[in-house]
């Protein structure tokens, strides 16, 4: 795996810190950077355009969820 670049961010589920990390990429003919997802009990690796692809995903289903909660409001 290539070298840290530097911690992206963190957060916290219950009591265990979860870490994202950038970091230089496995294979820069594959992928430039690869995305470190790390806590003491896991870890979850990613290319930089997979991570993307997640991010993605994660934001519209949270938009999605939104939305449907305030029609539930009603």
């Amino acid at each position: 795996m290539g070298e840290k670049i530097k911690d992206l961010s963190t957060f916290h589920i219950k009591n265990e810190r979860i870490v994202i990390e950038l970091n230089e990429g496995y294979d820069p003919n594959y992928a430039p950077f690869d995305i470190h997802i790390q806590s003491s009990s896991l870890q979850y690796y990613l290319t930089d355009k997979d991570y993307m692809k997640l991010a993605s995903v994660v934001a519209t289903a949270r938009r999605q969820l939104l939305s449907l909660k305030k029609l539930g409001d009603k």
